[in-house]
């Protein structure tokens, strides 16, 4: 090979590995701006569909007493913030499709 040659397949490797790492940077910080757009709105929605026990008790249609009981034997998740104790609608929402799946099987099959 010539050195033109060698020149020029030189060229060639830099412009693909300069177009690749601009390829990659452009990816990352594209990555980072559509994160950085959609935290606050992933955050809002997830504080959105926790409930305190109150409202657990509230949206499952049982006392507090039968809440802490549901806990108590682990049937129902929960987590506390600091020391406040919540309950995400979606953990709600499976334990009554269990409780349905457990005693109306055949209605949930039709409707599932």
């Amino acid at each position: 090979m010539d050195t033109a040659g060698f020149i020029e397949a030189l060229r060639a490797d830099i412009k693909r590995e300069l177009r690749e790492e601009i390829r990659e940077e452009l990816k990352q910080e594209l990555k980072q701006e559509l994160l950085d757009e959609l935290m606050p709105l992933i955050e809002k929605r997830i504080s959105k569909n926790l409930f305190t026990s109150k409202e657990a008790a509230a949206y499952l249609r049982v006392s507090h007493g039968t809440l802490w009981l549901l806990m108590k034997n682990k049937e129902l998740p929960h987590f506390h913030i600091g020391r406040r104790l919540r309950f995400r609608q979606s953990d709600l929402d499976q334990f009554i499709q269990s409780k349905m799946q457990k005693n109306f099987p055949k209605v949930v099959e039709q409707n599932g």
